[in-house]
């Protein structure tokens, strides 16, 4: 079904991305397997994923908990958390915080999943949907926290 919507579909999105090689050679830049992995799950059941979440399944924030202490926790659908634990996997994450690879490698592994054009964990709008002008305390959220005192 996925390839009826996304011309895209299936295509690693690291590796089969022919302007980006073009650039990352010109850089110097030398990949390896994590990232074309990355560019393949992206291109499919990432993808998948994201479509789900951004029509069916958008992340909640819960700013209070039902005795009014603020939790800010942001509630996802199983899967959703579940893609997020399977892009950790491939460890481009860890290879930049380690110093095993520079952040322009990180920064390669973003572009990769930046080209789906659905971003899961860069979405431009607040966890809850709302953009910062329309965020508002809702009734069912709970009375609001003491203030400190600002003197």
């Amino acid at each position: 079904m996925f390839s009826n919507i996304w011309l895209s579909y299936g295509k690693n999105y690291y590796s089969g991305d022919e302007p980006l090689q073009l650039f990352l050679n010109a850089l110097g830049f030398r990949g390896d397997a994590d990232l074309s992995s990355l560019g393949a799950y992206v291109s499919t059941k990432m993808i998948e994923e994201a479509y789900y979440v951004d029509h069916y399944a958008k992340p909640v924030l819960k700013r209070w908990s039902v005795r009014g202490e603020e939790i800010n926790y942001v509630q996802v659908s199983p899967s959703h958390l579940q893609t997020l634990y399977d892009l950790l996997k491939f460890g481009v994450v860890s290879k930049t915080v380690t110093g095993e690879r520079d952040l322009l490698y990180h920064f390669v592994s973003g572009v990769s999943d930046l080209r789906r054009g659905l971003l899961l964990h860069h979405h431009p709008h607040r966890a809850d949907g709302l953009r910062p002008r329309q965020i508002r305390r809702r009734r069912d959220e709970g009375p609001l926290p003491p203030q400190l005192p600002t003197d």
